[in-house]
């Protein structure tokens, strides 16, 4: 996934490109559409130090196409389809933790816009939602109640602003009762040097999934408009 605050970013960034009337609705619903940023990743919040039911139709999203899971997530999506094969192909190459790589990331987005320092940024508060909007968001996943989506977000904002902490000690200790799962939301003080070399180029795959928004979200305005089939940019899963 990149994490949150990539995502965040991502759809701050592209809001312009979104066609009418599709932007004002988003604009409108901000908190909607700050966590539609994310995709199905709130599922991994459900429980976030084990595996469970929830998390796990989060991993079932991450493999469907971009045409199987849509609607809900071409921000999320398009960025993921850019990114994930490098972060994948470097993890696997070099044994090196996914969460954790992407949380470098995070760090280096953050410094790259002047948000310092980056381990201390709680930009969670923009994980928020409505009873309603639970309810819209919930209904895109099987079996999956309002209330539970909404404990999903809660959770994915509180364990962020955990590993925010000007508490450092009381962070890792919280953290670190999901073993090297829940210490991979701690972001470094600085440059994390195990993964800071990745930074610049999936930035890149950044920088190309931001040049790629327009014509995507045209051809999915399209779709759902006048049911005109999504093309074959759509084929990749998330990655």
């Amino acid at each position: 996934m990149p994490s949150a605050y990539a995502h965040l970013r991502f759809g701050w960034e592209v809001l312009s490109a979104i066609p009418t009337p599709y932007r004002a609705a988003a604009k409108n619903l901000t908190q909607l559409y700050n966590v539609g940023t994310q995709g199905p990743d709130p599922l991994f919040y459900y429980n976030p130090l084990v595996e469970n039911a929830v998390d796990k139709q989060g991993q079932r999203c991450h493999a469907m196409t971009g045409k199987a899971f849509f609607e809900a997530a071409l921000v999320r999506y398009r960025l993921d389809s850019h990114c994930h094969p490098l972060i994948n192909a470097a993890t696997e190459e070099a044994d090196l933790d996914h969460m954790e790589l992407e949380t470098e990331f995070d760090r280096f987005l953050l410094q790259k816009d002047g948000k310092l320092p980056p381990h201390l940024q709680d930009y969670y508060k923009s994980l928020r939602m409505t009873r309603g909007e639970r309810a819209t968001a919930a209904a895109l996943y099987e079996d999956l109640s309002p209330r539970a989506f909404g404990w999903c977000v809660r959770n994915l904002a509180n364990v962020h602003h955990v590993a925010t902490s000007r508490n450092r000690r009381f962070a890792k200790r919280l953290l670190g009762l999901g073993g090297r799962r829940g210490r991979a939301f701690l972001m470094t003080v600085g440059p994390n040097h195990m993964y800071a070399h990745l930074d610049e180029p999936i930035f890149e795959a950044y920088s190309a999934a931001l040049a790629d928004f327009p014509a995507l979200a045209a051809q999915l305005a399209d779709a759902l408009k006048d049911g005109v089939p999504l093309g074959p940019e759509f084929d990749p899963t998330f990655g």
